[in-house]
């Protein structure tokens, strides 16, 4: 099958419902050769911080010498991102190739009477294979959206268990509380397991504690606090440079002061891996710190105006970008293009954000669970007179550059789901 029809066929799949349970997946894995059973695993729950934390620890382990698969969703750009082996994404054919072999074992056991996969099932079950396949040493993975009933947590080979920061978010599925959204998160947690957790909230944190005495886990608790005090941004390298306990002006090209956060979370990750005996330098810290990449964080993709794309999407990802724009565009003029998705708490998302600015683009993202950028403007509008909701993405791009002139900055967050377009738009008239 070519992309073309695997997309297709996926677009079918997702109108066939979803069926409680990790039975589906396990039945899919057992048809596959059980390849989840050939890895280990640093497993990876939390409401915001996941894929920053995923790809400090992935970049630290591959320069440590392993070979290091590494598995995050949802896709802002394409779907090949999600299938990633020492730094490389899986190719188009390769892609197609395992996919085609996924969808063959899907339609046989739909055929024999069980409920077909969930297209995150698929694609986490094809991110085990392919990481068997490839011999990873290790593999870094990322839940889908809870922990406890997770298509990932059918996972037995778990190093590292590894919890970042827990808001509230998709509350009609895991809980209308941050004590039952962190027990959903807290699932992960194996039998004696190693377990990093994010210092927060101490309603999180004793649910967390909790679980960690029920399986005889040993916990560490990461100061994060101490890694942002520390941090700040140095203009000559347009690098953000921190300390983490021993590890003196840690230096990092991921933008925004919450980096600071996530990769202490990652450093003493590898330090709990070092306990068990795996072999990482103090060295390959530093440099897998100082080589991470991840897109539609803070990411800058024009300079003239500064055009930025952030994910941030709840409450707590959007005190943390409005953190990090305080911190850096003290007297910059700010514009935001602005997409949300209707089940989310875009309200208070607007709330921490939108005074800020002096301009406000909304759109409608590609979703069907988006928010209407008519509605949306009317609830922005609480909090900045310069709303506008516009059509297309298009003219939200060249409306905010407009406004935001030479000296502004363009921000567009609210959602992953439609930043790789707004990346793709800007891109295109770069190269005009």
């Amino acid at each position: 099958m070519n992309c073309s029809e695997i997309n297709n066929y996926l677009k079918n799949v997702s109108k066939m419902g979803i069926v409680l349970g990790l039975d589906t997946m396990r039945e899919l894995l057992y048809r596959l050769g059980n390849p989840e059973r050939k890895l280990k695993f640093i497993h990876v729950a939390g409401t915001n911080g996941k894929g920053s934390t995923i790809a400090y620890i992935s970049s630290i382990l591959n320069a440590a010498g392993f070979k290091t698969g590494t598995y995050t969703s949802p896709c802002v750009f394409s779907e090949t991102e999600k299938y990633v082996i020492s730094g490389k994404e899986i190719t188009a054919a390769e892609y197609e190739r395992l996919m085609t072999r996924i969808i063959a074992v899907c339609r046989d056991m739909k055929a024999q009477g069980h409920s077909h996969p969930t297209i995150f099932e698929m694609e986490t079950a094809a991110a085990f294979y392919y990481f068997a396949e490839g011999c990873c040493d290790f593999a870094v993975i990322e839940t889908g959206m809870g922990g406890r009933e997770d298509a990932t947590n059918v996972i037995s080979g778990t190093k590292v268990c590894v919890l970042t920061s827990i808001d509230m978010d998709h509350m009609q599925y895991l809980g209308d509380t941050i004590e039952k959204i962190a027990y959903q998160k807290g699932g992960i947690i194996k039998d004696g397991s190693a377990v990093v957790l994010y210092d927060q909230n101490e309603k999180v944190n004793k649910v967390i504690k909790d679980i960690c005495e029920e399986k005889n886990a040993t916990l560490t608790l990461c100061d994060v606090r101490r890694a942002v005090d520390s941090a700040y941004f140095d203009e000559n390298s347009n690098r953000l440079i921190f300390t983490y306990k021993r590890f003196k002006r840690l230096t990092t090209g991921l933008l925004g002061a919450y980096q600071a956060a996530n990769a202490a979370v990652a450093v003493e990750t590898v330090l709990a891996l070092r306990k068990k005996g795996v072999n990482i330098s103090a060295r390959a810290i530093r440099e897998g710190i100082k080589n991470s990449v991840i897109c539609g964080r803070f990411e800058p993709i024009m300079q003239n105006p500064l055009f930025i794309i952030d994910g941030a999407h709840n409450p707590d990802a959007a005190a943390k970008l409005k953190q990090t724009v305080k911190m850096y565009f003290t007297n910059r003029k700010l514009v935001y293009i602005m997409g949300v998705l209707a089940d989310k708490e875009f309200d208070k998302v607007a709330e921490l954000m939108v005074p800020l600015a002096d301009k406000v683009y909304t759109v409608t993202p590609d979703n069907k669970r988006a928010l209407d950028a008519v509605k949306l403007a009317k609830c922005v509008s609480a909090y900045c007179k310069g709303v506008k909701a516009e059509d297309t993405f298009k003219q939200a791009v060249d409306d905010a550059i407009e406004a935001a002139g030479k000296d502004g900055v363009v921000i567009a967050f609210g959602s992953l789901s439609y930043i790789g377009s707004i990346k793709e738009i800007v891109n295109g008239q770069e190269k005009n």
